[in-house]
């Protein structure tokens, strides 16, 4: 349903270019079980499962790169962690879905991979490493736009905008 298959195959795929790069899957589900018995042999990839809310801000900061998976199948719900994601200045690898798409704005503040492709995955995720400054400049820009248009205050703020002297 989210595309983990995806990206744990483009993973694959990408540590046979770049060898010594690791990967962090974060989260718990009906599905880690699985996940983590058939993968269980790639080298580099480690499942952390459920971590403390408060645990996530260092987590998010001290990775290379965010990864946004999802499929046609729930290609429509919004990705609520991108805003976290943004807001972390740390470069994003999302799957293009219209929400991200329009979020990242084509690509200006983070990468996009096809649905449902690994071998977009890993080509996309492989111009993020080898384009490190370019990356960061998208991360740094993704995080002022999260700053300025998705916080509470600017949430808030647009709100009570729209609030008129007449709805009082």
């Amino acid at each position: 349903w989210y595309g983990l298959d995806i990206m744990l195959e483009g993973y694959q795929l990408l540590r046979a270019r770049y060898p010594n790069i690791t990967f962090q899957v974060i989260g718990d589900g009906p599905y880690r079980n699985i996940l983590e018995d058939k993968y269980k042999d790639v080298d580099g990839l480690e499942f952390l499962g459920p971590q403390p809310f408060e645990r996530m801000p260092q987590l998010l900061s001290s990775v290379d790169v965010l990864v946004n998976s999802a499929t046609a199948k729930n290609a429509f719900q919004s990705p609520t962690k991108m805003f976290e994601y943004m807001a972390s200045g740390r470069p994003i690898l999302s799957a293009r879905t219209p929400q991200c798409e329009a979020l990242l704005r084509g690509g200006d503040l983070g990468a996009l991979y096809q649905l449902d492709d690994a071998e977009s995955f890993a080509a996309v995720a492989g111009g993020i490493l080898e384009q490190r400054e370019h990356s960061m400049t998208k991360a740094r820009f993704a995080r002022a736009e999260a700053e300025l248009q998705h916080s509470w205050t600017a949430k808030c703020e647009y709100f009570l905008s729209m609030i008129t002297k007449e709805a009082l």
